[in-house]
């Protein structure tokens, strides 16, 4: 703009603008009207307002209007959230005294920090509590009136008197002394008497208690000689004689019930595995049960030897047997009895000896090792760490079985233990097979191709070849002729074998019971876990019959396991000359109380007429000779615990020789 009076000319920077001699302000750009609530708001929680919004430029001119609603925030604070106050917080707030701290818990005995208990009151009146005495009144108002005199004095002030109790003791004092010891029949006028007898049946009731502690207890048969049946006496006498339901006969017996299961040591006679590693790391004295890994019931107790060695322990116990005039003594006692028999706690096999197929011995379920010299089968369980059965140890066994069941005919009792398991028919195959399972056989087999009995194939008519020997699985009708038997494992077969069923083998148990199941003289017989009897004969070490003399000698306990067969300069003579029918022999051994069980023999009875267990064998005159137990598959009648033959060495073989494994107390 030019100035005419000073020719100054003006300009104007936007938003001023200058036209000629004007001074004009440019246009905002804003919309001229209202913006905003035209009126006084009071919104409350949740409500809301307008509220204006403007842009300024620097030169401090607006540049835009606006307008927005705003809600005021209604949400209640939360412990993870911040919110608006509740009123019940509101009221909580105002509910807390000004200064006010977190609760603590008081300690009386706290002298500093919040727990800290101030102005502790420390007599009756800082609790507040008007109507009790306090001590300084006790102490003053009481004290003389509650002292007793220091010996009962007559007429005494103090206010309980002792003047009443002096005189009732000065009336009384002599008739109230006791005796200076309980005495029977005192006059004093507090008798003893009564108390006396009170401590004297007592104290008799007591030493009866500790004598029957003391005291065995003591489980026995007489025998008279003459019949198998026995009668019990001692703690034995009154449990029945009939024992029918004692066992399993052919099945299992529904109405089994037999008191010895609970009577030591039957009870404790019980199936086991053994760590074989165990048992030979156990020191002298130890206990042979701390090798023991399973008994049967027992989810890991098995008999095909993956859980160890297949044995069934028999506890320590006493016996004997005594000669009296009207029969003979059979005895068991639960503790020691000077110049009784002592049963050391052992483990025996449950079955024979098996063959563990590495020319070794084994406990395992299967075919009895036999047809081989028992004195090898005796090296054999020697190199794993065991041994054979002794005479001491069949001896306490018999004398458990004796016992129990009262009787001396163990196969009237308890079963004929496969004692006709025998068959072996002048016949050979009818045809050659590679691989077979199945053999036919003359239809007279089939009584004896029970499941588990062992199917030779030999060479002669009832031979045995060891590499051949198979068990029977089953049999089944083939024609009038035949009857066909199923085998196991596969065998090759040639027109020029001779079949044969021999014995069976260790399967069929039932755990700790005692009996047999399935057919009469096909089938093993068990006493309490274990094979006692048929089968297989049985060799047992310690016991011998020297040929020049006849007579019989017994090996030291604790050394007879190192010797096959007789050894002169270790044995011990008995003295006892050997007839021709040895029940003579074990009867007078048994009086001298070196076998008290297997004496049981006693009667003489001849082969064909077999009472009990009593057995005629004839010796033969081979040389020093060694008793076999047991009775074998083709034994019959001639089976038994007591039943033994005299007519072969430690040399000898045969399929029905066999031995039972033992496991001795270290």
């Amino acid at each position: 703009m030019l100035n005419e009076k000073s020719n100054i000319v003006y300009t104007g920077t936007d938003p001023i603008e200058v036209s000629g001699y004007t001074i004009n302000h440019k246009t905002s750009g804003v919309t001229a009207g209202s913006k905003g609530d035209t009126s006084a708001k009071t919104p409350g929680f949740g409500g809301t307002f307008k509220a204006l919004s403007a842009t300024v430029n620097a030169k401090g001119h607006v540049t835009a209007l606006g307008e927005h609603n705003v809600t005021i925030p209604n949400a209640t604070a939360t412990t993870s959230a911040a919110g608006l106050m509740s009123s019940t917080d509101k009221t909580k707030l105002n509910g807390i005294e000004s200064g006010a701290e977190v609760n603590v818990n008081a300690d009386w005995n706290a002298s500093s920090g919040d727990a800290k208990i101030l102005n502790k009151p420390t007599t009756i009146s800082g609790y507040g509590i008007t109507d009790a005495y306090t001590k300084t009144e006790i102490d003053n108002a009481k004290q003389d009136k509650l002292t007793f005199d220091d010996a009962p004095t007559t007429g005494s002030n103090n206010p309980v008197k002792s003047g009443g109790i002096k005189s009732a003791l000065d009336g009384k004092q002599n008739s109230l002394t006791f005796d200076s010891a309980p005495t029977n029949n005192s006059a004093n006028p507090v008798t003893s008497g009564g108390v006396y007898t009170a401590i004297d049946a007592l104290e008799k009731q007591i030493e009866e208690l500790q004598k029957k502690a003391e005291q065995p207890n003591i489980y026995g048969v007489k025998w008279d000689g003459t019949t198998h049946q026995m009668t019990r006496i001692l703690d034995a006498k009154n449990i029945t004689t009939d024992t029918t339901n004692f066992v399993y006969s052919g099945t299992v017996n529904a109405n089994y019930s037999n008191p010895f299961d609970s009577i030591y040591p039957w009870s404790d006679c019980r199936q086991c595995n053994v760590d074989m590693t165990l048992y030979a790391a156990l020191d002298p004295g130890d206990d042979i049960r701390d090798a023991v890994v399973a008994w049967y019931g027992d989810p890991d107790f098995e008999t095909d030897g993956t859980n160890g060695f297949v044995g069934r322990y028999t506890p320590e116990f006493w016996y004997s047997a005594f000669d009296a005039d009207d029969g003979r003594l059979f005895a068991i006692s639960d503790k020691k009895i000077a110049g009784w028999n002592h049963h050391k706690p052992s483990i025996r096999s449950i079955g024979f000896a098996v063959d563990d197929g590495n020319n070794g011995v084994t406990s395992n379920d299967g075919q009895p090792l036999a047809n081989i010299q028992v004195s090898a089968i005796h090296t054999r369980a020697t190199t794993a760490g065991m041994t054979l059965q002794n005479i001491y140890e069949l001896d306490a066994q018999d004398m458990l079985a004796i016992v129990e069941f009262a009787s001396y005919d163990a196969q009237r009792v308890m079963g004929d233990g496969c004692a006709s398991c025998n068959y072996e028919p002048e016949f050979t195959l009818t045809a050659a097979a590679t691989g077979a399972t199945t053999v036919l056989l003359p239809v007279a087999a089939k009584p004896y191709c029970i499941p588990g009995a062992t199917l030779d194939f030999g060479t002669a008519k009832g031979g045995v070849v060891l590499a051949s020997r198979r068990t029977v699985v089953s049999v089944s009708d083939y024609d009038s002729t035949y009857c066909q038997a199923t085998f196991t494992p596969a065998l090759d077969l040639t027109t020029s074998m001779y079949p044969s069923i021999h014995g069976k083998n260790n399967a069929d148990s039932f755990g700790n019971k005692s009996g047999y199941l399935g057919t009469a003289g096909k089938n093993n017989a068990w006493y309490r876990g274990a094979i006692m009897w048929g089968n297989r004969n049985q060799y047992t070490l310690g016991i011998a019959r020297q040929q020049s003399t006849n007579k019989v000698f017994l090996c030291p306990e604790d050394i007879c396991d190192n010797y096959d067969g007789l050894n002169a300069d270790v044995f011990v003579d008995t003295g006892i000359v050997t007839p021709t029918i040895e029940a003579n022999a074990w009867k007078q051994i048994g009086s001298m109380n070196y076998m008290p069980g297997v004496c049981v023999i006693g009667v003489i009875k001849d082969y064909g007429s077999v009472v009990g267990d009593s057995q005629y064998v004839v010796i033969a005159s081979i040389g020093n000779t060694t008793p076999f137990f047991g009775g074998g598959a083709s034994g019959g009648a001639g089976c038994g615990f007591c039943c033994a033959y005299w007519h072969a060495d430690p040399g000898y073989s045969n399929w029905y020789s066999a031995g039972v494994l033992l496991l001795k107390s270290p």
